[in-house]
């Protein structure tokens, strides 16, 4: 209820990631664990996006892409259950 929507449909171009986390909670599909982590972590994904390096200076490392694929790995768990 409450993604954006175009009529009667959700606008999926427009649901973000938080609401994406949080709908998954409330609907237990997450547990707490992998809802704090990725909650906490939600900000820190544009540092793995190309353009953060030129846009921010920064550059992520083999690690931060590698605890971030760990996060989506605890999802797709919790998911899959």
């Amino acid at each position: 209820a409450q993604f954006p929507r175009i009529g009667q449909s959700i606008n999926w171009d427009k649901v973000s990631m938080t609401q994406l986390i949080v709908a998954a909670r409330d609907l237990q599909l997450l547990g707490d664990i992998a809802f704090r982590l990725v909650d906490g972590a939600r900000d820190f994904r544009d540092t793995v996006h190309p353009r953060a390096e030129v846009r921010e200076g920064m550059r992520a490392a083999h690690e931060e892409a590698e605890l971030l694929l760990a996060l989506v790995k605890l999802v797709y768990r919790d998911l899959d259950h």
